[in-house]
């Protein structure tokens, strides 16, 4: 194979008559990543606290699903000739490919580092899809772009082995990326992840003149959650209005919708908006919440127990929705990244959580995501509204990598 030697400027300037598209760091680091694996098919494993652990994961193929023209699926296959020192590449259905040609590790490398310059510089914001980095890359690959629908929870599939494990088995994994902007772990999509919530006053619900007050509140205040609060109002939450989410997440843990409400409770009244999961759970699970929250009281009988039970709970929620679980669509419970989350970091290193043991990936999903408010005008939500001779809002669900 003739190998590319050229190097590429970080910014080349785009043509004045013509808008071309870009793509954010954390959308590059997928295809960061699938170079990376080319030329150094290990992995290292790291725990929740993203220290490494001395393990590996040796990554001997890799499939990705991609659609063609007719909207048909078809998978791409990189398969590490150690022997001839080189990247087998085929495509076709699961069972029945043909080869496409080849790859060589060194360039797959090359491309790896001028990409990664792209990533970790502070001067780039977005690169251009026509880059020439991106180009050669997707010529080396075979592929006119890398990367998974959102809806998609494994970004690729890998027949791999470790040293505890040494007979090969096939595993999904996701990427997250800290380069760039955080990425999520649970979507909104509109009513689908809309938690409704009945505003009461003193235990009660509101007679119509506190109704039409808080009705006529502006709609975007602000202080309007600590108003709520100084002046006695609470939010009771009363279910999930998305079919699919009510029902996805008793599935998880039956009490899953009322401690998903709670913590939606406390990060919009009470905590800093970016206030961790464990954060929050500390704070739902503290001694003078103990009657605000009925359902406390079936988890412990002392203040550190219950936390047990709810951060438990929490984290299976968080490691639910990290396999496959999504708001918008029912869950079978079947895990789409058994290997694990792969993590580019914001200098660029691969690393992954591995989830064989479940423990490190469920302490990084519980102290490293947050609750995010999406955009109302585009999902909805936080607007009061009569119902029943009772007052609701919504709140959306949306959680994000810190």
């Amino acid at each position: 194979m003739t190998e590319s030697t050229n190097t590429h400027s970080l910014n080349p300037a785009p043509s004045s008559e013509t808008k071309v598209k870009t793509r954010n760091k954390g959308e590059l680091s997928e295809l960061l990543v699938l170079l990376r694996l080319l030329h150094n098919p290990r992995l290292p494993v790291v725990d929740g606290d993203m220290h490494l652990t001395g393990d590996n994961i040796d990554v001997h193929s890799i499939k990705r699903c991609e659609k063609r023209i007719d909207n048909t699926p078809i998978w791409i296959e990189y398969v590490h000739d150690h022997v001839q020192n080189q990247i087998i590449i085929r495509e076709g259905q699961l069972g029945n490919f043909a080869i496409l040609g080849s790859a060589s590790p060194k360039e797959a490398k090359r491309l790896h580092d001028q990409l990664l310059e792209l990533i970790i510089s502070p001067k780039v914001k977005k690169v251009p899809c026509d880059h020439p980095v991106l180009m050669d890359a997707y010529a080396l690959l075979h592929t006119k772009e890398v990367a998974a629908k959102s809806v998609d929870k494994s970004d690729f599939i890998a027949t791999i082995s470790t040293a505890n494990n040494p007979m090969n088995s096939t595993r999904g994994f996701s990427i997250k990326s800290q380069a760039g902007s955080n990425s999520t772990l649970i979507n909104s999509s509109k009513m689908n992840s809309a938690f409704k919530f009945r505003v009461t006053r003193e235990g009660r619900g509101l007679v119509k003149a506190e109704r039409d007050v808080l009705l006529a509140w502006p709609e975007k205040n602000k202080d309007r959650y600590k108003r709520l609060i100084a002046e006695g109002y609470r939010l009771d939450f009363v279910k999930c209005q998305g079919e699919y989410c009510q029902y996805n997440l008793m599935m998880m843990d039956g009490l899953a919708p009322n401690i998903l409400g709670a913590l939606l409770f406390e990060r919009h009244f009470f905590d800093k908006q970016s206030s961790t999961l464990n954060v929050l759970t500390e704070r739902l699970c503290s001694p003078e919440n103990l009657d605000n929250y009925p359902f406390l009281h079936q988890l412990g009988t002392t203040d550190e127990s219950r936390y047990k039970s709810v951060a438990f709970k929490v984290k299976k929620i968080l490691l639910a929705f990290s396999a496959s679980a999504t708001v918008g669509s029912p869950w079978d419970g079947d895990n789409q990244n058994s290997g694990g989350i792969v993590v580019v970091t914001k200098n660029g290193d691969v690393t992954c959580l591995d989830t064989f043991t479940q423990d490190g990936l469920a302490a990084y999903l519980y102290t490293r995501t947050f609750f995010e408010t999406p955009s109302l005008n585009r999902h909805g939500g936080e607007e009061f509204y009569e119902e029943d001779d009772d007052l609701f809002i919504d709140l959306q669900l949306q959680v994000r990598f810190s």
